[in-house]
């Protein structure tokens, strides 16, 4: 707020008026006191200056009446001077109405000019109006500044938060696909070591098998000794159930037949056929060399000596290429190979040899039905004699169905078995045929296939059947078993046709 005061002088020559204005500032100090702190500086500068403007300050003015007026005024005095004679009440009177006119246009004077300086000090509060004005809109401008300039950081800090934090998941993922590419090197680094381990341990295995076999050479010319299954070269090892006193490989055809006289784990195979295969040798000599009478009619012709034959052969070489399989197969890999061969070939030449004698006295008036079927047991023995020479067909991996295919080819017997007998009744076939032989002869060959298959007893009592009663050793007597008593089944059918019907109806 602001006062005017306006004070009237009289002094020589005419009459000054003082004239004081006295500006109160408080309202504008607490309004500067309520801005920022951002905006002190120029705000007390401004302050400063408007302090400086509405400092109390006096204006003297020096109101002069022209002299003319004075020198009416005087006139009217001297005049007055010269009425005083008419009357002194009357010149007191003009004297006081003269003051009070003088007091009077003081006064307006006075107020003229306070009206002046009013009109002044509202021009002056119009700007510093004008000034609160501009300084507060200074004040808003800079503070909506400073909240786009604190938006604008936060904009700007949350991107640089954003960016650091695609670098950290650019870092992360760079991280973890070197991870997962270490990862993937170390894997390829344990292949690569697991393979260079396995070659190794197989460069291994063929030096150890190489200085097995040059001891054994050495041995074999000074002395004998045996190895466990896990010593064993890969081609040597064949039944896992057998756990000692397997032969070393022995490069030597005279060293692996000087062995049949030792003890191994397969001095059981080597004899059980060896036996068999000198038995029925001597027996087609004597069957065959001996005189034809009444108590021996058989055989007698060529044709019944073919049939004879037949089984004689097939017999002999399933039990020579057996033993002598047995005999030389840790002689080499090679020499393994061939005459394991030549074993399964056997087995099916046995059987296909024994199916011939039966057919020949079963259908023996029926020559249509002979024919037929000695032409499909043919095939089917020259069918498995393929298979068996087939290069796969002698590894372990094939054991179950090497039992299968013979047991099928043996069980084939079954059908004109069964067409016998409901032609001619059971009676008949007992006797024209020996069926009951028959019979006991295929059970035989089952059991022994199934043994040979299941590697039983071995199985059940691991390295307890290492030399003697192992699964092969009880197949082998099955095999030579039944054989004879096919053999003898033989017999009775030439028996009965020579007695009973030699000549067909």
């Amino acid at each position: 707020m602001s006062e005017v005061t306006a004070i009237a002088k009289e002094e020589d020559g005419g009459v000054s008026c003082l004239v004081s204005e006295r500006v109160d500032n408080s309202c504008e100090k607490d309004f500067e006191e309520t801005e920022s702190k951002d905006e002190q500086e120029s705000s007390s500068s401004e302050q400063r200056t408007n302090e400086e403007g509405s400092l109390e300050y006096v204006a003297n003015v020096d109101v002069t009446i022209d002299s003319d007026n004075f020198q009416s005024r005087d006139g009217q005095n001297s005049e007055d001077v010269t009425e005083e004679e008419d009357g002194k009440k009357l010149e007191s009177d003009d004297e006081d109405g003269n003051e009070e006119l003088e007091s009077e246009e003081l006064t307006a004077t006075c107020s003229l000019l306070g009206l002046e300086h009013a009109k002044v000090f509202i021009v002056k509060g119009e700007e510093n109006l004008h000034v609160m004005f501009q300084t507060v809109k200074g004040n808003v401008q800079g503070t909506a500044v400073k909240l786009k300039g604190s938006m604008h950081d936060a904009a700007e800090k949350m991107q640089d938060n954003m960016h650091e934090a695609s670098e950290k998941m650019q870092v992360m993922l760079k991280s973890t696909k070197e991870n997962v590419t270490d990862a993937a090197g170390r894997v390829q680094v344990i292949l690569k070591t697991a393979k260079d381990n396995v070659q190794e341990s197989m460069h291994d295995a063929a030096d150890k098998a190489e200085r097995i076999s040059k001891k054994a050479i050495y041995l074999a010319r000074s002395g004998w000794y045996l190895l466990s299954h896990i010593e064993l070269p890969e081609w040597l090892r064949d039944n896992d159930f057998l756990s000692h006193h397997h032969r070393p490989p022995m490069p030597s055809f005279r060293s692996c037949f000087k062995s049949i006289f030792k003890i191994h784990s397969e001095t059981g195979n080597i004899w059980t056929h060896l036996i068999g295969f000198v038995a029925f040798i001597c027996v087609m000599f004597y069957m065959f060399l001996r005189p034809i009478s009444t108590s021996y009619p058989f055989p007698n012709g060529w044709q019944e000596k073919l049939v004879f034959g037949a089984f004689f052969a097939g017999a002999i070489l399933c039990l020579g290429f057996s033993w002598v399989f047995h005999t030389v197969y840790c002689h080499s890999i090679k020499v393994s190979k061939v005459f394991s061969r030549l074993d399964y070939s056997g087995i099916a030449l046995l059987i296909m040899g024994s199916f011939v004698p039966p057919l020949y006295y079963g259908f023996y008036c029926s020559r249509t039905l002979k024919i037929a079927y000695m032409s499909v047991i043919c095939s089917l023995g020259v069918i498995c004699t393929i298979v068996s020479l087939w290069s796969k067909f002698n590894t372990p991996k094939y054991r179950v169905l090497r039992a299968g295919l013979f047991l099928t080819f043996g069980c084939s017997g079954v059908v004109p078995a069964i067409h016998f007998i409901v032609a001619y009744g059971v009676t008949l076939a007992h006797r024209q045929a020996a069926i009951g032989w028959m019979g006991l002869m295929g059970v035989l060959y089952i059991l022994g296939a199934i043994m040979y298959a299941t590697r039983v007893p071995e199985r059940w009592f691991p390295g307890k059947c290492d030399i003697w009663f192992q699964s092969h050793q009880i197949f082998h007597v099955l095999v030579v078993a039944a054989a004879f008593v096919h053999l003898y089944g033989i017999c009775q059918m030439a028996y009965y046709r020579f007695h009973h019907a030699a000549v067909c109806e």
